[in-house]
């Protein structure tokens, strides 16, 4: 539940409107509910979420 909260609350920031990264926080949302509470169609494991959004915290660590 924590996890689409933050994804709903950066969805909404207004720094994201308008730009391609918006998209992909949208499209990393619905990868994640499709994983956790849908029937897994994109095919998911969760080696491959670990992969995806392992990017994502190492850009936010590096821009530290």
């Amino acid at each position: 539940d924590r996890a689409l909260e933050l994804f709903d609350l950066t969805a909404a920031d207004e720094r994201w409107r308008r730009t391609p990264r918006l998209r992909e926080i949208l499209r990393s949302r619905e990868v994640f509910c499709d994983y956790f509470y849908g029937g897994n169609q994109y095919g998911s494991t969760p080696e491959s979420l670990e992969k995806y959004f392992f990017h994502y915290a190492l850009a936010a660590r590096l821009s530290k």
